[in-house]
């Protein structure tokens, strides 16, 4: 049937086939193995740097709180070396004028000393506002909705309206 050499050459050139092909996947599985573990240490790396700038942010804003706390603590302390030496050198009526115009919510209230009179407690301080106070009950406030917009009546007159066709028949009176 086949001849011996016939087989010789089949088996041999199956070997080599095979022992290619053995060696190309074992080479590709190989270079994945190798991309694996590199892609592991990128990525450990890159955990590793982030763990030390999340460490960096912590820090920084550790120390700006520290220094802001004691930019604060400077503030108050010459706010009140200041106030102390406005009592102690100036006169009482001006101390007195002083301490009245200490901006209301500042850092630091005055704290008593030997020296300093007692404070009134029946003054309130109030924080500003941010619209302008109504001067008559009447008068929308800057808030309403209305506010600056000329209400058209129809038929109808207010003391407004009245005053102002009075000055309008003044002033052409003036004018003639």
């Amino acid at each position: 049937m086949y001849s011996t050499l016939t087989l010789w050459i089949a088996a041999s050139l199956s070997l080599i086939f095979g022992l290619g092909a053995g060696l190309y996947i074992a080479s590709k599985l190989g270079n994945q193995a190798k991309r694996s573990k590199e892609l592991e240490d990128q990525l450990a790396q890159a955990e590793k740097n982030l763990a030390q700038y999340r460490q960096q942010v912590i820090s920084h804003f550790s120390k700006t709180s520290d220094l802001v706390n004691q930019l604060t603590d400077s503030y108050k302390e010459v706010h009140d070396h200041l106030r102390v030496s406005a009592v102690q050198l100036c006169n009482d009526e001006f101390s007195r004028h002083l301490l009245s115009i200490t901006p209301p919510g500042s850092l630091s209230r005055p704290t008593q000393s030997s020296t300093d009179k007692p404070t009134d407690p029946s003054v309130s301080i109030e924080p500003p506002k941010d619209y302008a106070p109504k001067t008559d009950a009447d008068e929308t406030g800057m808030l309403n909705e209305e506010y600056g917009l000329e209400k058209v009546n129809h038929g109808e007159s207010t003391k407004q309206d009245t005053l102002n066709q009075r000055q309008t028949t003044e002033a052409e009176e003036q004018n003639s």
